[in-house]
Formats: C-alpha cells, sequence, structure tokens
C-alpha cells in the first residue's frame, strides 16, 4: 500500500517588474551568491523559517525554491520582493508568479515488477 505523497519542495516563477542591479543587492543582502563567470544570475538565501533560495536576474525575474507547499511559496516570493524594496527596489512587486515544478515523495510498498 502506497503512502500520500508528501511535497518536498515547489519551485516558482515570477516577474519583480524593474530591472535589477546584481553587484548593488550582494553589496546589501546577506547571504547572496554572484558570480558571474559561473552563472549569470544572483542565489539569494534565507534561513528562517525554513533554508529557500531564489535566483534574481537583471532583466527582474525572479525563481523561488523551497516552499512545502503553495502558501508557503508565494509567501517567500513576496518575502525575497520585500527585501529588494527595502534597499531601494520600490517599484518590485511580484507579478506572473507561476508554479513551474514540485518534488514529492512517497512510500510504494507494492509488488517488485520483474
Amino acid at each position: 500500500m502506497a503512502t500520500r505523497p508528501e511535497i518536498r519542495n515547489i519551485v516558482a516563477t515570477c516577474t519583480l517588474g524593474c530591472s535589477l542591479n546584481l553587484e548593488h543587492i550582494e553589496d546589501n543582502v546577506p547571504l547572496t551568491l554572484h558570480t558571474p563567470k559561473l552563472f549569470f544570475g544572483l542565489i539569494l538565501c534565507v534561513l528562517h523559517p525554513y533554508k529557500a533560495d531564489c535566483h534574481l536576474y537583471r532583466n527582474g525575474k525572479m525563481t523561488v525554491n523551497g516552499g512545502c507547499t503553495l502558501r508557503s511559496s508565494k509567501s517567500l516570493a513576496r518575502r525575497f520582493c520585500s527585501l529588494l524594496r527595502d534597499i531601494g527596489y520600490q517599484d518590485a512587486q511580484v507579478t506572473d508568479y507561476k508554479v513551474v515544478n514540485m518534488v514529492a515523495c512517497c512510500n510504494y510498498a507494492g509488488k517488485p515488477t520483474s
């Protein structure tokens, strides 16, 4: 008998509605990683209440990783957007939010096929 699937991670994308200066964000927000030679975006992490991150791009696009529910994923997008507004991106707001991937796991105790 299989157990009910449990969502472990939700990946979502959204648009912030403004261009971003990734170097400025890296200098003013803790827990950021910007290595343009390896990845042209910026990675921004939060550790509380659980580990999550987002990828920010110069054109104002954002990818959010780490939510375990649809509500928490959208809340994370708003939280990352709020961090950007705190450092001067007053026009930033979450638009075109879309879930693009979900990862779930469950135990399946069926008969093995051979």
